[in-house]
């Protein structure tokens, strides 16, 4: 009976190791600078034109305000159960981005510009549950 429990955890460890995936929020709490580049090759558009598209962009994340706590924290009546530990921290995000397509027939559009500013805010503690606030503003 062993065996087999032993076998078919491994099996299911291999088959989900395989075709998982992983939530990485570390990315979250830490300032962060994003530059990128875009580029979609030539599609034909008929036979003797085709079409390019490059795109630029710049995202920038700043961590604004942090806040960890346990409050009514006593050490007198310490309890495990009643430790409630809270965090919140607000960010503010920018991007901005360049969409330049062109025609290899010499016709060439004007260049897109977009750009966009989101206050992200993430709420938790340990009895309750973890809340993510949003709101953004965007432009082109």
């Amino acid at each position: 009976m062993k065996k087999k429990i032993f076998l078919t955890v491994i099996l299911l460890r291999i088959a989900f190791s395989s075709y998982s995936q992983s939530f990485n929020a570390g990315f979250l709490f830490d300032p962060g600078l994003t530059l990128g580049t875009e580029f979609m090759p030539n599609s034909a558009v008929n036979d003797s034109v085709d079409f390019k598209l490059v795109k630029y962009k710049f995202q920038v994340t700043l961590p604004v305000k942090t806040k960890f706590g346990l409050p009514n924290l006593s050490f007198k009546d310490f309890s495990f159960k009643k430790v409630n530990a809270k965090a919140s921290q607000l960010f503010v995000s920018a991007n901005f981005s360049v969409h330049q397509p062109s025609f290899s027939s010499g016709n060439n559009f004007s260049k897109i510009y977009t750009g966009g500013l989101g206050v992200i805010a993430v709420s938790g503690n340990v009895k309750k549950n973890i809340w993510l606030y949003g709101g953004n503003i965007y432009l082109f």
